[in-house]
């Protein structure tokens, strides 16, 4: 039977050419992330290293967006299920995306350098963050993510041996479905009977905040019974007051030692990655330090460069100490998270 199939993916691959295929669905407004046909990538992924010279012709001939995403992801599923060689095509096939604009190819371009670390690609992720930066792409979901993540894996990997776990963008949004925490029978809820405070945000003349700390302490004390509730608060907020108390709190909780709420980034925290006020850089610059996601790293960049450039000279304090010590703490970390 297991010499059937090692034939039987092997005429596959022989006849991929020849073969109707799903095509590749790039992500869209409410799905962000792509749609591959599975058994196609299966035919590549099974017949190994024999399938790396069709996969470098398929990637050299692709002329689409489509075509190129789905060639460099089959390269990342291989690379993922132990196919050598597969860093050998950089020079080739790979280095040719490296100016691509699409974040589509950049965030499976990374995905792969993230994994091989060639040193080549170092410098070509470094300037894809820096163009992203300056010069940010319209998207439903943030390459910086992958590309940073990708820098901070070359860095770390200079210090530690990293543990992380790279998932694929689908994964990621269904991580939160899937926690205990979110599925639990009774979960904390605040009194509906209390008048809390208004939180005082920060100012120059100011610079310290004012926030209720009994209200504080309910979610702090009720640990991971109160991630539901801090989700949902984080999730609801408009105003840049309610956004600085959700973050607050939520850094309060890890700060207390509340587990789990590093599966917040997704959806949650990483909704504030492009917000400019100084508290909110402040408040998640500190959750980040503490929570250690690797997607993390890239827009801690974003947010320092974009500073840099753009000073805020009414800031009520230098939110640059914080993100730098961020930024920081995940190159020194021993352990980075896994998603």
């Amino acid at each position: 039977m297991y010499q059937y199939n090692v034939i039987d993916f092997k005429n596959k691959l022989l006849s991929i050419d020849k073969t109707e295929y799903k095509k590749t669905e790039l992500p869209k407004e409410g799905r962000p992330y792509c749609i591959f046909d599975m058994d196609k990538v299966d035919v590549f992924v099974k017949n190994g290293e024999a399938a790396l010279p069709k996969l470098s012709q398929m990637l050299k001939d692709a002329k689409t967006e489509e075509d190129i995403v789905e060639g460099l992801y089959i390269a990342d599923r291989m690379i993922d299920s132990g196919v050598k060689s597969v860093d050998n095509l950089y020079s080739d096939v790979f280095s040719k995306f490296n100016e691509s604009k699409s974040v589509n190819i950049q965030t499976f371009l990374a995905g792969i350098y993230r994994k091989t670390l060639n040193p080549k690609a170092f410098g070509p992720l470094v300037k894809m963050l820096f163009q992203n930066i300056i010069y940010a792409p319209k998207s439903n979901f943030d390459s910086n993510e992958e590309i940073g993540g990708a820098i901070l894996e070359y860095l770390r990997n200079t210090f530690n041996k990293t543990k992380t776990n790279n998932k694929n963008d689908e994964n990621k949004l269904k991580i939160l479905e899937n926690d205990n925490f979110l599925k639990q029978e009774k979960i904390f809820e605040l009194p509906k009977d209390i008048a809390f405070k208004p939180v005082v945000l920060a100012t120059k003349e100011k610079p310290y905040y004012q926030f209720d700390m009994d209200k504080v302490k309910l979610f702090v004390d009720a640990k991971e019974k109160a991630i539901p509730a801090i989700k949902k608060m984080l999730d609801n907020a408009k105003t840049e007051e309610e956004k600085t108390e959700g973050l607050f709190i939520a850094n309060e909780m890890i700060s207390a030692g509340t587990k789990g709420m590093d599966k917040l980034y997704y959806k949650t925290f990483s909704r504030f990655n492009e917000d400019n006020s100084p508290n909110i850089q402040l408040m998640l610059s500190e959750i980040y330090k503490k929570i250690l996601v690797p997607d993390a790293f890239g827009p801690l960049i974003k947010m320092l460069i974009t500073n840099i450039l753009v000073p805020q000279n009414n800031a009520p304090f230098d939110l640059n100490e914080s993100i730098g010590k961020a930024i920081l703490a995940h190159i020194k970390a021993k352990e980075i998270n896994p998603l």
